[in-house]
């Protein structure tokens, strides 16, 4: 069962390592990885430097996958996530 969760995690862990840049792995080490976006912007009237996006950890017999879901207009999405330089 741990062989299976660990080629799971492995292949999530390739799909959200896709995203990073522009987002920012924060952590990245044997059992967990942490994106987010890196950038000065508002929400909601308070300031932020940055924005969790997803993550995911793996235990000795869980897997944990979590992502932020962001409903938003294409405008609002592009001042929020850092320059790729690819836009």
């Amino acid at each position: 069962m741990a062989d299976t969760l660990q080629q799971i995690y492995n292949k999530l862990k390739t799909i959200l390592s896709k995203y990073s840049p522009p987002l920012t792995a924060k952590v990245d080490k044997a059992g967990r990885y942490e994106l987010y976006s890196i950038k000065d912007l508002v929400i909601d009237g308070r300031k932020r430097d940055e924005v969790y996006f997803a993550e995911q950890s793996s235990r000795s017999h869980l897997l944990v996958s979590i992502s932020c879901l962001c409903i938003t207009t294409p405008n609002l999405l592009k001042r929020s996530l850092p320059s790729s330089g690819n836009a």
